[in-house]
């Protein structure tokens, strides 16, 4: 299954390259799209594409980041995306701080 890829994955890698919280930016496919075709920026590969396509993609990216985190042995948190960044960036601090805190009282 997806999730015993996953642990494998995971277990097997390096020590030192591993984290110890994941977190997530929940973005549906299609206002990743919008956000994308909205950029002046052209650097994504994925920008280059036809709209229906940059979306079947994203939509693909997001079912493999799923798989991926599926079997994850740490936290993982997903924050909910919202236009305005200052919102996401003060979600991901607090969870960011949340983890720091709890890690410092586990020691």
């Amino acid at each position: 299954s997806d999730h015993d890829v996953s642990q494998l994955l995971w277990r097997n890698l390096d020590p030192a390259r591993r984290t110890d919280l994941v977190v997530v930016l929940d973005l549906p496919a299609a206002e990743a799209v919008a956000r994308l075709r909205g950029r002046r920026s052209r650097h994504s590969r994925v920008q280059q594409l036809a709209p229906d396509a940059m979306l079947e993609e994203l939509e693909r990216g997001k079912r493999l980041l799923d798989d991926l985190v599926a079997g994850c042995p740490v936290p993982l948190v997903r924050i909910a995306a919202d236009p305005a960044p200052e919102l996401v960036a003060e979600r991901v601090a607090g969870v960011l701080l949340d983890a720091l805190i709890d890690s410092s009282v586990g020691q």
